[in-house]
């Protein structure tokens, strides 16, 4: 998500460079590189400031803002009648929205610890 015109890498139409807002909905191949070194890429970017990832195997996300001191805070919604507040283009989205019609697998029950 851009706010503002957009800005393009020269001589393309295609690869934006003032990102605001940055959505991932993460694999188990990418995740890694998604959380690592395509996160540092991502803040080097002047205009970036929200980076919201998306578990697909349950009602999970975690929205990294920028902070005004440059630190990054990393909060986690987890549930279907969530909602996560992204700052940084003032919204406030459902769970229920992000995972409209989304069947998840069915999870074996949580066996107890052995004492």
């Amino acid at each position: 998500m851009v706010c503002g015109p957009l800005e393009f890498v020269p001589g393309t139409d295609d690869t934006v460079v003032n990102p605001t807002l940055l959505v991932e909905v993460l694999s188990d191949s990418t995740e890694g590189y998604d959380r690592g070194k395509k996160f540092e890429h991502y803040r080097s970017i002047p205009s970036f400031r929200e980076y919201l990832l998306i578990s697909p195997s349950s009602p999970s996300v975690e929205v990294f803002s920028k902070q005004a001191d440059g630190n990054w805070l990393l909060t986690h919604v987890t549930g279907i009648d969530s909602k996560a507040r992204l700052q940084s283009v003032n919204v406030e989205i459902a769970l229920a929205e992000i995972y409209y019609e989304v069947q998840f697998p069915e999870q074996p029950p949580l066996k107890p610890l052995a004492s």
